[in-house]
């Protein structure tokens, strides 16, 4: 009898990410690809992002009896034909299921279980859900309505502050590294970046960490601007908590809560509400942990297997 294989796939705005299951919670493989967000980087990127992760994973041409992608930029419940498409293409399954990419996380954070995360990587959202499995949605407007709390949100203000800081009217050690980060060589550069080329939000996104660099460094407007996003996600997440019942607890996905910085901030921010927990699973796993309940309720030793991959892989900077 061949093994039952289980695909999950965290297509998100930076980057994707893919692993496959066995039916026991074994990993069989892991893979990456390129931006998957179609809404910026377009539908024959995506695929190709798809198609990348599936190869370093090793995974082509295997057959699975379950699969989830989580695609980043696809509304919560909202149903996409053409996306679905794409995934059957890529992904030799009868049993293929779609989802905004947040998702993952939602049920990656405490197995299924109620409680909240938040998503703060590209972009940002907060999501909980509760005891009947209801999902409740907080932010997610995107990177021109919202995204608050996000890399791309810190980039843009730490770029905006660096343009103060040209014009003189603001001190801040964020023009150098914005300069020296993107490469620009005057202002002209700056507004042909911005105003003419085409660039995805995630390139932008990847300057927050200098962000928080300077921030730790203790500059003042860095500061400002990560404490500030910080608090966002933490007081949306407390509105979350008082506007759904929910257990009270947290936990933070995506690039920024790997920050000791950002991560302080939001403690103090969700102070005497709610409880910071570590997540039970990463994203990418959180997608195979779909896949194999929508092909029947994963067991307990499963999931501990599932938990222990996603935390090797954390720890050793492999995600």
């Amino acid at each position: 009898m061949e093994r039952e294989l289980f695909l999950g796939i965290d297509a998100g705005g930076s980057q994707t990410k893919l692993a496959v299951c066995d039916g026991r919670g074994r990993l069989v493989g892991y893979g990456k690809g390129g931006p998957a967000n179609h809404l910026s980087v377009g539908l024959e990127r995506m695929k190709e992002s798809l198609v990348e992760a599936m190869n370093d994973a090793g995974c082509s041409g295997l057959h699975f009896e379950s699969a989830y992608i989580g695609y980043s930029g696809l509304g919560i419940w909202s149903p996409s034909e053409l996306l679905e498409k794409i995934g059957h293409e890529v992904i030799d399954t009868d049993r293929l299921a779609i989802n905004n990419d947040c998702y993952n996380a939602l049920y990656g954070g405490f197995g299924g279980e109620s409680g909240i995360v938040a998503v703060t990587g590209t972009g940002s959202m907060v999501l909980a859900i509760d005891d009947d499995g209801e999902v409740t949605r907080l932010g997610g407007w995107g990177h021109i309505l919202g995204d608050w709390g996000s890399g791309f949100r810190i980039a843009m203000d730490a770029i905006q502050v660096a343009l103060k800081v040209h014009d003189g009217t603001v001190d801040s050690l964020l023009h150098d590294k914005m300069m020296s980060f993107f490469g620009f060589d005057s202002s002209r550069a700056i507004v042909r970046y911005f105003y003419i080329e085409q660039h995805s939000k995630s390139e932008i996104a990847a300057f927050a960490p200098l962000v928080i660099e300077a921030a730790v460094s203790d500059d003042r407007e860095a500061r400002r601007i990560v404490e500030a996003n910080a608090i966002e996600i933490a007081r949306t997440a407390v509105v979350m908590y008082n506007k759904v019942a929910v257990a009270p607890r947290l936990a933070v996905v995506g690039g920024l809560s790997k920050s000791e910085f950002f991560m302080e901030q939001l403690r103090w921010g969700v102070s005497g509400w709610l409880k910071l927990c570590k997540p039970l699973l990463q994203p990418v796993f959180g997608a195979v942990l779909i896949a194999m309940n929508n092909f029947r309720k994963v067991d307990k030793p499963s999931l501990e297997r599932l938990s222990e991959i996603s935390g090797e892989y954390e720890r050793e900077g492999r995600l």
